[in-house]
């Protein structure tokens, strides 16, 4: 079955089931895996690779304004564990990823004659959940 490559020109992101598209203006989902290399002196290399666990970093352009915004939310309910869904637009091999992760505050305030951005990365409860578009 043939693949296209993703062009993210816009998509949409909800967390807590409210949409943010908006103020978000970047999401990676990054896996780190840990390994463990040994050489011994013979020249033999072992290697144990651990469990993968997951992550969401996304930069958002800073909303005090309301009770619902994106930076309240974190701020607010931080510890929470909540599902954020990212789905690309405007794809035919656009997927739909879901997350359960763990609201974390994002840092407040910034430059003069700018907008205030933050960034923050969220742990995510086991690994996401992909959904092909043609699933």
């Amino acid at each position: 079955m043939p693949s296209n490559p993703l062009f993210l020109k816009s998509a949409s992101i909800s967390v807590s089931g409210v949409e943010y598209a908006d103020l978000i203006t970047n999401v990676v989902f990054t896996p780190t895996t840990p390994t463990l290399t040994h050489k011994g002196i013979s020249g033999k290399v072992a290697t144990s690779v651990g469990a993968t666990e997951w992550s969401v970093t996304f930069d958002y352009a800073q909303s005090f304004d309301t009770a619902g915004s994106l930076a309240l939310r974190l701020f607010n309910d931080e510890g929470k564990k909540v599902p954020a869904i990212f789905k690309p637009e405007g794809a035919a091999s656009a997927a739909t990823i879901t997350a359960t992760v763990t609201l974390l505050p994002g840092t407040m305030g910034g430059a003069v004659d700018a907008a205030a951005t933050s960034s923050v990365t969220l742990p995510i409860d086991g690994k996401p959940t992909i959904v092909p578009a043609s699933a």
